[in-house]
């Protein structure tokens, strides 16, 4: 994002600050999108260490993935002893 702002003529944060701004919001994403997929080409390095913190830091990319467990019917404490431990509880 610096080189972005540095090839507009202002600074990071600058350019951040614009793309909170409707007008300008639409412009911003595009040249942000080019940003991080320029990053993104370069995950087939086999030094790709930059990049991946690059992406991280920048365009919130992450490591993890998060599960949602829905459960729809409710059991007690006892009733889940009971069904571990069977006949022992």
């Amino acid at each position: 994002m610096s080189g972005l702002a540095n090839g507009l003529d202002v600074d990071r944060k600058t350019l951040l600050n614009y793309g909170e701004r409707e007008e300008f919001f639409p412009t911003i994403k595009r040249a942000r999108q080019k940003v991080e997929q320029w990053w993104e080409e370069r995950l087939a390095n086999p030094a790709a260490t930059g990049a991946i913190f690059n992406l991280k830091n920048n365009f919130d990319w992450k490591d993890k993935t998060e599960q949602s467990i829905n459960v729809s019917g409710k059991m007690s404490l006892e009733g889940k002893l009971r069904e571990v431990m069977g006949d022992k509880f």
